[in-house]
């Protein structure tokens, strides 16, 4: 019989195995087994030990304290479920298909979208979380506007319809009032978005269609607004913060030579925050235990330059703000361009409570619009119709900017308010709870 002896350097890593049972003669076949069961099991007992550990606490709560990830359960989910059905399955002729693609196409002219929609819809099945944010803002728009009428849209519409508004609540950064107004609307909108997927379920005729409400991605949905009101709102949740960083790790690798990047990007940053650490004044040890910092020179010469020429983003530019590129925050006046709609609140109010009023920006002067009484119908497909007063305009310097409006489709000579844009719906909450 064929015999075989444990090799010494196994025997030595393996203190375990240096058994009298090891030590005689055994045949390959036996040896072989024990040593993948002895392997498997040190295997488990090494993958399973931190997760136990985590469990073991009983602070600990998975299911309260792990919030869901909008990325993974909305962007990579619903909305890539909706958008694959809506192009590989729903639009089957070339022709629609084709219509929905110029209409995506013209609206990359949109003043409102500082993100542009640029991919083909037949790579769908490529599609990363920035093609989905930009799709689920203007997708509803044109699918109501556009494809009114159209049978073949009657079931998928009213998803996308409910998925934007849904968007359009969660992906903000704050909420400075009515917390828990905003919770209950977040709370209506899943379920609506829930209600209609169920409805797309028991009506569609697709071969193999596995139903949208038996996943586990449309469940977690039912617990956002509990994460919401534990954590704040989602794009502040540990998780999303992660995923932006990744933008400042490709603008370092841009500077490598691609040749050692996890070591490059890691000493990268390890300066970076060695040297953050030195000018914002901390210490370090030298000599005979005494430590040093900064001179007051390097402290008077940050002051100066923070303002003026940015010198933290310059010198350190994971130091910036995570800040979507739709977001419009920090855009000022100068920068907006003719035939822009915006928010606006005047310069100095006083003490007497003013609203915000749609202007559209016309060379130095906005020229006012007044937004028609919400109807079942506007309500419906979370839209607004805004048009213009004749003759009234105000000097773009004595407004102030708050948000920028996506207001690029017309529908006669009504302006359409695309309540879908991020942040678009809970602005204009008021004039649907006013009028209901």
């Amino acid at each position: 019989m064929t015999t075989c002896i444990l090799h010494p350097k196994f025997c030595e890593r393996n203190s375990h195995l240096s058994h009298p049972l090891y030590e005689r003669e055994k045949s390959r076949e036996n040896i072989a087994a024990d040593i993948w069961r002895d392997f498997r099991n040190q295997y488990l007992r090494t993958f399973a030990v931190g997760t136990q550990i985590l469990l073991d606490l009983q602070s600990f709560d998975p299911l309260q304290d792990t919030p869901i990830e909008i990325l993974h359960v909305i962007l990579l989910g619903i909305a890539e479920y909706l958008v694959n059905d809506l192009v590989n399955s729903v639009l089957v002729k070339k022709d629609e298909l084709r219509q929905l693609m110029g209409y995506l196409k013209d609206y990359k002219q949109s003043k409102g979208m500082s993100r542009k929609f640029t991919r083909l819809l037949s790579g769908c099945a490529s599609y990363l979380a920035r093609d989905y944010k930009c799709l689920i803002q203007i997708l509803p728009v044109i699918l109501v506007i556009k494809f009114t009428g159209n049978p073949v849209l009657k079931n998928i519409t009213p998803c996308f319809i409910q998925l934007g508004q849904l968007c359009s609540l969660v992906f903000v950064r704050a909420i400075e009032s009515g917390l828990e107004t905003y919770i209950h609307e977040v709370d209506t909108a899943v379920k609506g978005l829930i209600k209609q997927l169920l409805v797309y379920d028991k009506n569609c005729e697709l071969n193999r269609h596995n139903p949208y409400t038996s996943k586990l991605k449309a469940h977690l949905l039912t617990h956002l607004p509990d994460n919401i009101r534990r954590f704040g709102t989602p794009l502040h949740f540990e998780t999303e913060k992660g995923e932006q960083f990744n933008k400042h790790i490709r603008e370092h690798l841009f500077h490598t030579n691609k040749l050692n990047t996890s070591k490059d990007i890691g000493l990268k940053f390890a300066k970076q925050t060695m040297m953050r650490h030195i000018l914002d004044g901390g210490s370090w040890p030298v000599e005979n235990g005494l430590r040093l910092s900064r001179g007051k020179g390097i402290k008077t010469y940050i002051d100066y330059t923070a303002s003026v020429h940015k010198f933290w983003n310059v010198l350190f530019g994971g130091s910036r703000e995570f800040a979507d590129n739709n977001d419009d925050g920090s855009i000022v006046n100068s920068e907006l361009c003719d035939d822009t709609f915006a928010l606006f609140m005047p310069m100095h109010g006083g003490s007497q409570t003013v609203h915000p009023i749609i202007e559209k920006v016309s060379s130095s002067q906005v020229i006012h619009l007044h937004i028609d009484l919400p109807t079942d119908i506007a309500q419906k497909n979370n839209y607004l119709l805004a048009r213009e007063y004749s003759g009234m305009s105000t000097l773009l310097e004595e407004l102030k900017m708050i948000r920028i409006l996506d207001m690029y489709t017309k529908v006669g000579d009504a302006y359409v308010i695309n309540l879908s844009k991020f942040g678009s719906y809970w602005h204009f909450y008021p004039y649907f709870s006013t009028s209901t």
